[in-house]
């Protein structure tokens, strides 16, 4: 038995035989941003296969990469039109999500949102100003 994947190689070798070469590069272009997704998504660690409840406040050790592969997902539900709504949140509603990677880890981005000047780690308008870089 063919796995789908198999089917899907064929039937694009069959498809890029009959078209022109700027459809035919636009198609192996396709190809190749679902492989290297493909390939993204194979690369995460075993243990992101189930998540577990947070230990603490929610705060997520990957979010760049998480939410690089979803949003990468997203647009190829799109592009596929798979979809054409979608709703995406990369946290709770809440918001308890700390930013160590943009150098921000003394206060959750709710504290910011509330009360920015008097935030654990910002003093004065440094608290707005951690807030515009979150949201930017």
């Amino acid at each position: 038995m063919r796995s789908i994947l198999d089917v899907v190689r064929a039937d694009a070798s069959t498809l890029e035989k009959s078209l022109p070469a700027d459809d035919k590069a636009r198609v192996d272009e396709h190809l190749s941003s679902i492989r290297d997704l493909e390939r993204a998504i194979a690369g995460l660690p075993p243990q992101y296969e189930r998540v577990d409840p947070p230990e603490f406040d929610g705060d997520m050790k990957d979010w760049p990469r998480i939410a690089k592969l979803q949003s990468d997902l997203l647009v190829q539900a799109l592009a596929m039109r798979q979809t054409r709504v979608a709703s995406y949140m990369l946290t709770k509603c809440q918001s308890l999500t700390r930013f160590p990677w943009l150098g921000y880890s003394s206060a959750r981005h709710h504290d910011y949102t509330h009360s920015p000047d008097n935030s654990s780690g910002a003093d004065g308008t440094d608290g707005l100003h951690v807030l515009r870089d979150i949201c930017r």
